[in-house]
């Protein structure tokens, strides 16, 4: 099965804690992920989202960013960065 969105680029995890949800402070990260569906490629100029996500950490510290709760869900699922 082909992924229907690719992240393109992954911006610098920023330095503080800006992001507050669920009671806890979190960093924020930079993104760029490309729509690859035939119906955006057709078009000549795929669309481009960018946007910033929350940066969460698991209980290793391995620093991750979670789609599940996105339109990205099925392609990206979670990115561990």
């Amino acid at each position: 099965m082909t992924s229907k969105y690719k992240i393109i680029a992954i911006g610098q995890i920023s330095n503080h804690e800006t992001i507050y949800q669920y009671g806890k402070s979190y960093k924020e990260v930079g993104i760029t992920i490309l729509d690859t569906t035939e119906k955006s490629l057709a078009t000549g100029n795929p669309i481009r989202h960018d946007g910033v996500m929350t940066v969460y950490e698991d209980k290793e510290r391995r620093q991750y960013i979670d789609f599940t709760r996105t339109r990205f869900k099925e392609s990206l699922g979670i990115v561990y960065l």
